[in-house]
Formats: structure tokens, sequence, C-alpha cells
């Protein structure tokens, strides 16, 4: 599938410059560079990617695995706008179930905003779904301008 991913970005200019500019905010979220075309498989590069800049009193949801059921609870660097389901940002839950948790933007932060890649095939660590919906990253250094509110609704 990367093979594909990287056929298909070299081939169209637009879609190049969308992954240069995925790459540098990995890079910027010190994501080693072994880890982009998984990373890359997520975007759905045909869709414009932004920078922009969330402001405090926003709010955005993360698909969270449930710690209990597999060890990992954290929050990750993904998340999505309220509304969003977990196979349209690309997630599916599998056998470690997640919950939406919502969270409140209490800082500016700059993070990468675009459209989540439709994931065929078996889910490989909750990685799976018709994908379509706007998906927002934020580096590790961002996170703690975020303040978790409980379960989305």
């Amino acid at each position: 599938r990367n093979w594909l991913i990287s056929a298909s970005i070299a081939a169209n200019p637009m879609r190049a410059t969308r992954a240069a500019l995925v790459t540098k905010h990995l890079t910027f979220a010190g994501i080693p560079s072994k880890d982009f075309p998984n990373h890359l498989a997520g975007w759905d590069l045909r869709h414009p990617v932004y920078e922009k800049t969330l402001e405090p009193g926003e709010h955005i949801i993360s698909y969270n695995r449930n710690a209990s059921s597999y060890g990992i609870g954290a929050t990750g660097n993904y998340f999505a706008l309220a509304g969003a389901t977990m196979s349209g940002v690309g997630i599916d839950s599998g056998l470690s179930g997640r919950n939406a948790v919502e969270f409140e933007v209490q800082r500016n932060v700059s993070v990468l905003e675009g459209t989540a890649a439709f994931i065929n095939g078996p889910p490989a660590g909750g990685i799976s779904g018709i994908g379509g919906a706007t998906q927002i990253f934020i580096a590790d250094k961002g996170l703690s301008s975020l303040t978790a509110l409980g379960a989305a609704s």
C-alpha cells in the first residue's frame, strides 16, 4: 500500500506539496521518519491540508482506547471535529474499544487539519475506516494546550 501512496504523491504536484506539509508537522512532532508512510496513508491528499491555530474555547474530540481493555488509555495526536465518527477518521475500535473524549482548547495551539483517508482492509493497530471526516494532528508539544472535559456527546 505504501508504494501506491508514494507513486500517487509523486505523480501529482499538489499531493506532493500536501505530503510535504504533513511530513513537516510529523518532523516537528518528533515522529520517526520510518513511520511517515503510515501517517501519510491516513491523510487524503486529494483534499487540502492546512496549518492552522486552534484558539481558546474551541472543542475537539479524540477517540481514546479504553485503558482497561488494551492497556493504553493515553490521548494520541489525532483529533476530530465534534460529530465525526470513528470510521470517518479512519479508526476501528477493534478489540480495544474506544471512547470519544471531548477536549477544550485552553491556549492557542498550532495544528495540521485535513481529510482522513479511506483505509481499506483489516484493521491494523485500530486503523481502518471510510475516512472523509476532518482530522486534526497536534504534536505532543501542543497537547498541554488542551483540557479533557469527559465523554463527548
